[in-house]
């Protein structure tokens, strides 16, 4: 049986441009902005699962005009690892330091919404 994996430590490659998780990053990003440009609506829901730190949903966001039309829940089970309160703000019509999208991280095991660590 494998060992327990420290998410937090998971993804300090990140924050290396050349890493194979940053690339990865980047062409998850790539998708995202891709389907966001092809939906018309003018309010979307983004549920993303096992979300991390949200680098994915947020990085496209934050740099969009029209990231207001997204209402995202993000999921994360791993406290260390869910987005600080400071980059993702957790009432609707808040906004934080990192993206004017309001969110919430939701405990995996309750299913009830909780604030970000």
């Amino acid at each position: 049986m494998a060992g327990t994996t420290d998410w937090h430590d998971w993804h300090a490659p990140y924050a290396d441009g050349g890493s194979a998780l940053s690339q990865r990053l980047r062409l998850v990003q790539r998708h995202i902005d891709e389907w966001l440009d092809e939906r018309p609506e003018p309010a979307l829901r983004v549920v993303s699962v096992c979300a991390g730190q949200g680098n994915d949903l947020l990085g496209v966001l934050e740099r969009r005009a029209d990231a207001g039309r997204v209402r995202a829940e993000l999921i994360e089970k791993d406290r260390a690892t869910r987005p600080s309160p400071a980059t993702v703000p957790s009432q609707p019509g808040s906004t934080g330091s990192r993206s004017p999208v309001p969110m919430r991280a939701t405990s995996r095991r309750t299913g009830r919404r909780c604030r970000p660590i």
